[in-house]
């Protein structure tokens, strides 16, 4: 192989290898996935570090070649390997003198200072995002919600947050395509000038790291899957070692009988049961769910019928769509009988996205979504009064709000509360 041929490949792999290794090293260089939406204002941050980055690119490349030679210089004071050491930079001097590949290299200098500067950014942004409750809600909060301490991505984002995921890597490999065909076809005039795909690759990478927190389900999953499994344990030599042991002390050595696994309850009841007519449409209700293919919980039905029934239920699940055909049942009732419903929203919840919920939920069950009408409760709520109204934690509070929207409140009959242990602060439970 010649001296030319060895040059071109080390030239190819000096303006590639350390560009796609800093961009994937970059992708590690974030916040823990409970907290990844407090990166909310890091693409801003690439944004605003990429400007003078492209405006100084050349002046960076005029100064890799001044400290390459200069450490070329200085390296053969050093005793023993200093004559090996000049020679390595005496090589690398040569490389980055051939086509492009010191306008190349250059991707992989900017990416390495970025994530110097994410090292630094990040543990500031995460400390202000915890001490600023106000700026989470102006900013994270529009895409995650809160979960025990968790950051949950909006479920409407979850596909976008995937989008962007292959969008940044499929740019790795396009960015080091481009270089490795700039290297090659100099010549051409297609090629005439280097590409620096790292720009690019640093704004879209914060973008998708951005959305790459937790999502809807996923928590779940994890819990599952943690969750120890059932197996059968024979305690015959424990019994037996406990006997040599305690001997004649022993009150009681006998065996009980197999215990029954209680089944799962059903929501069905037999035909001869002297169930009323709101279990009896609850049981066609779901039993048409079911025949839809959706996944029917026992439980939740049972309290849906409670809920029908106007009972207080409590469910203990933080992932409020998990029980949108639960809770539309009664609230149909209720609005079919000239009735009103509530929605209070807890201290981090997206006004926003509740009413998409609603909508959307209403949507999938009757195919009509604007059967009833959805609106916010505000002091300057409109003149006609919403069927489902929203009232936000903000307002909640509001006297002018309350007396606004009283002859909403006086013909509501059913209320939803999210996450009601976020509705009371610290100092307001002895009240």
């Amino acid at each position: 192989m010649s001296v030319g041929n060895l040059l071109e490949i080390s030239g190819i792999i000096v303006a590639t290898v350390p560009f796609v290794i800093m961009s994937l090293c970059s992708s590690k260089i974030n916040l823990q996935r409970e907290i990844r939406g407090h990166q909310f204002v890091m693409p801003l941050i690439a944004i605003i570090y990429c400007i003078p980055m492209m405006l100084l690119v050349n002046q960076i490349a005029e100064f890799i070649i001044h400290l390459v030679s200069f450490l070329m210089s200085i390296s053969g004071f050093i005793p023993f390997i200093g004559g090996a050491i000049q020679r390595l930079f005496g090589s690398l001097y040569s490389v980055l003198h051939v086509g492009y590949v010191i306008q190349l290299f250059c991707n992989a200098v900017i990416m390495t200072a970025f994530c110097g500067v994410k090292r630094v950014a990040l543990p500031l942004i995460k400390k202000w995002w915890i001490k600023w409750r106000r700026l989470y809600e102006m900013t994270t909060a529009h895409f995650y919600v809160e979960v025990d301490s968790r950051c949950i991505l909006l479920k409407r984002f979850t596909h976008m947050r995937m989008f962007f995921k292959i969008l940044y890597y499929t740019a790795i490999v396009l960015g080091a395509l481009d270089c490795i065909l700039v290297f090659i076809f100099r010549e051409s005039e297609v090629f005439a000038f280097p590409f620096y795909p790292v720009f690019g690759i640093i704004v879209l990478g914060e973008i998708a790291f951005f959305f790459d927190g937790y999502y809807y389900g996923e928590r779940k999953q994890e819990e599952e899957e943690d969750e120890p499994k059932i197996v059968d344990v024979d305690y015959t030599a424990l019994r037996e070692e406990l006997k040599r042991k305690f001997g004649d002390r022993i009150c009681l050595d006998d065996d009980l009988p197999g215990v029954q696994v209680r089944k799962e309850p059903s929501y069905r009841q037999e035909e001869d049961s002297d169930a009323d007519e709101l279990d009896r449409v609850a049981e066609e209700y779901f039993h048409a769910l079911q025949d839809g293919s959706d996944e029917i919980q026992a439980d939740y039905v049972l309290a849906a019928k409670k809920l029908l029934h106007r009972k207080s239920v409590l469910f203990y699940n933080p992932f409020y769509r998990d029980v949108t055909d639960y809770i539309l049942l009664p609230m149909f009732h209720e609005m079919l009988n000239h009735n009103r419903c509530l929605i209070v929203c807890g201290r981090l919840t997206n006004e926003d996205d509740i009413v998409q919920w609603i909508r959307e939920g209403i949507e999938h069950v009757t195919n009509l979504p604007k059967l009833w009408k959805i609106g916010k409760l505000s002091a300057y709520s409109e003149s006609v009064m919403p069927d489902i109204g929203i009232l936000g934690f903000r307002n909640l509070y509001d006297i002018d709000n309350l007396r606004t929207n009283k002859n909403f409140f006086a013909e509501t009959t059913f209320i939803i509360m999210l996450e009601p242990s976020n509705l009371l602060g610290t100092g307001q439970i002895g009240i």
